[in-house]
C-alpha cells in the first residue's frame, strides 16, 4: 500500500508539473486525461482502504493501469 501511495503522489506531481508547463489544465489530450482518471481511481481506492481495511481486494485492479 505504501507503493500505491507513493505512486499516487508521484502521479499527482506529474499532473501538476504538466499543467504548469503547458499553462492549462492537464487534461487537454488523451494521455493527460487518462493519467488524471487513473489518479482519481487510485485516490478513491486509497480513501476507501483508509476507511475499511477489508477493501484490499480491488487493489490490483486499481493499481494495474499505473503499470
Amino acid at each position: 500500500m505504501g507503493l500505491t501511495l507513493l505512486g499516487a503522489v508521484t502521479q499527482a506531481g506529474v499532473l501538476v508539473t504538466r499543467g504548469l508547463a503547458t499553462r492549462r489544465l492537464p487534461w487537454g489530450n488523451v494521455d493527460e486525461f487518462g493519467t488524471a482518471v487513473v489518479l482519481v481511481g487510485v485516490v478513491a481506492f486509497l480513501v476507501t482502504l483508509h476507511r475499511s481495511r477489508e477493501s484490499r481486494r480491488p487493489g490490483l485492479f486499481v493499481a494495474d493501469p499505473q503499470l
